[in-house]
């Protein structure tokens, strides 16, 4: 039996709930993304392609490329966010694994999620950094 799917949707009451919460799931995705190994083999695949060998970043540039290239832009329903919250999710579907055609969907979250996950299969930390002043009401607590 396959393992499940794990992609959260819900409806957020208030601006920071919905920030708080967003960011919740996608940490809880990059630690499940570059932890599952298709996802980890995608990922140094398109690292290898950098010509220089010990070049962290010219492989991360490689692992973004193959992300653009492989994504298309796809907002979430209305009043509802959904977040990749699971190595297979993040794979299958923001990358586009199991997509006949080949390319994933998603929006920001989504990509946020995806990008930290190889990053980290390829042995970079990432970085959630909110950009909302202290005082703002959309601010996570």
């Amino acid at each position: 039996m396959g393992r499940r799917v794990q992609a959260r949707f819900f409806q957020p009451r208030t601006p920071a709930e919905q920030l708080s919460k967003t960011v919740q799931l996608i940490g809880q995705g990059i630690r499940s993304g570059a932890a599952y190994p298709p996802l980890i083999l995608h990922a140094r695949r398109a690292a290898a392609r950098c010509d220089r060998r010990k070049d962290w970043l010219g492989q991360l540039q490689e692992v973004f490329k193959d992300f653009l290239g492989r994504r298309r832009y796809v907002k979430d329903p209305t009043k509802t966010e959904t977040v990749a919250s699971s190595g297979k999710a993040i794979y299958e579907h923001t990358l586009g694994a199991a997509n006949p055609e080949g390319w994933g969907t998603g929006d920001c979250d989504e990509a946020t999620a995806a990008i930290g996950a190889l990053a980290g299969a390829i042995g970079l930390d990432s970085r959630i950094v909110v950009m909302a002043p202290p005082s703002s009401p959309q601010r996570p607590t």
